[in-house]
């Protein structure tokens, strides 16, 4: 019983310390981008509200409602998700995007 329940914790523990080299690797990835303020103003939205917090793997993003959320123009909606595409941070599947943390680490 003790080998099964430290086998777990094992498990457990690696697939942490995966999910934490993830973050870190985004971090870096996002802190070595060149979003602006704006950029990163649209991103924050977009993780809060349309990927619910991080707990949707999986989001549309209607750009219009976000140009009205954040009292901005839709072009510059657009500019600002094109730009985090660009930079690999959100990824896009036909009409659904998601937000890029590279497990691979």
């Amino acid at each position: 019983m003790k080998d099964e329940h430290d086998h777990v914790t094992h498990e457990m523990n690696f697939a942490k310390q995966s999910e934490i080299q993830a973050i870190i690797s985004f971090i870096g990835k996002f802190r070595n981008s060149s979003l602006s303020k704006v950029d990163v103003l649209v991103f924050h939205h977009i993780l809060m509200v349309c990927a619910e917090f991080g707990k949707k793997k999986a989001f549309q993003i209607n750009q219009t409602e976000l140009a009205q959320r954040l009292c901005m123009k839709q072009p510059n909606i657009s500019r600002s998700i094109n730009k985090l595409l660009d930079e690999q941070l959100l990824i896009k599947n036909a009409n659904l995007y998601n937000v890029y943390l590279d497990q691979s680490v």
